[in-house]
């Protein structure tokens, strides 16, 4: 019998069959109100246990699973958005709404169990980066923390809102009001 690794990945994703059957997986997992156990819980999406094995380890796996999936691809996408050169702050915030609208699905999954936190792991991924684009000195990072809450909050207000694409550049112009203050904040660099 073959052994699969369980979790959410690009290619499964892609699979119709994979994600026809996480469709479901999810549709019960939201309507409980309490935790089930997987024999339950594949019982109630209509598939085997040894399916619900291959798409997750266990029930309590699932948003997990999501949140790693998500990280995962964002890190890969902005390693080469940041060997650019040249790249501004506003490319990388343009480019992580793209993000988040493109895996909208994943991100609604979060969204509805209340995870939202992945967004400012999104943007302290990239805090290296952010810093030395923004000039902020060593001692100033309780500033970039604060400036990254921030923004997570416009982000996931546009996400509860619906992921409106024509509110995109609405949020990156609020995303960039809030670089321009956190710069003056800091006042003239030494």
């Amino acid at each position: 019998m073959k052994k699969y690794a369980a979790g959410i990945t690009e290619k499964r994703l892609k699979n119709r069959r994979f994600r026809k059957t996480e469709d479901a997986i999810l549709r019960v997992f939201f309507e409980e109100d309490i935790y089930v156990g997987i024999k339950e819980m594949a019982a109630k999406a209509g598939v085997a246990r040894s399916t619900f094995y291959h798409h997750h380890k266990t029930a309590r796996e699932i948003i997990p699973d999501y949140r790693r999936y998500i990280l995962r691809r964002y890190s890969r996408m902005m390693s080469g958005v940041i060997r650019i050169n040249g790249i501004k702050t506003r490319a990388i915030y343009t480019k992580t709404l793209i993000f988040i609208m493109q895996n909208q699905r994943e991100f609604e999954v979060l969204l509805r169990s209340g995870n939202m936190d992945v967004m400012k792991e999104m943007i302290m991924g990239v805090e290296g980066w952010l810093v030395k684009q923004m000039r902020i000195p060593n001692g100033a990072r309780k500033v970039f923390a604060v400036y990254a809450s921030e923004v997570t909050e416009l982000i996931n207000e546009w996400c509860r809102r619906g992921f409106r694409k024509d509110e995109m550049n609405r949020v990156l112009d609020n995303i960039m009001y809030l670089t321009d203050t956190a710069r003056i904040r800091l006042g003239p660099i030494a």
